[in-house]
């Protein structure tokens, strides 16, 4: 299996915003960035700070760690949340320990002023192009 590394791009426009995206390389992770942004898929991209130019770029030093992350150890982190998460609420790591997880993910992210719906539809994105990238490798 091809390993992908999964890269911050930043795009600088009026403002500055980053997705973290996996990918073989910097030159594929850009394209797809700007294939994303083109593509009215902004949503998917958090809001950094302002700038004026549009330009696209990795940040090397976000994206440091995140190399050479295979979607088997992706899977795996999440099974060790799912895991505590289990041992602390005892709702099991099947489908319901699961599903609570999400639901309780969803009050946190209330808690803190983010859009549940939102982001939920970025990780599934995330999550769908995440797999693409291995299927194609």
């Amino acid at each position: 299996m091809t390993r992908h590394q999964t890269f911050r791009v930043l795009v600088t426009k009026s403002e500055t915003y980053c997705i973290d995206l996996a990918a073989r390389d910097e030159v594929l992770a850009l394209t797809r960035a700007e294939r994303l942004w083109d593509g009215g898929k902004r949503s998917r991209f958090e809001r950094i700070d302002r700038q004026e130019l549009a330009t696209f770029a990795i940040d090397e030093e976000s994206s440091m760690h995140l190399r050479d992350i295979a979607n088997d150890d992706r899977a795996r982190w999440a099974k060790k949340a799912l895991v505590a998460f289990s041992q602390e609420t005892g709702s099991g790591t099947g489908r319901e320990g699961f599903s609570d997880l999400l639901c309780d993910l969803g009050h946190y992210a209330r808690s803190v002023g983010l859009d549940f719906d939102e982001e939920f539809e970025r990780a599934a994105n995330t999550c769908a192009l995440e797999v693409a990238e291995e299927v194609l490798s």
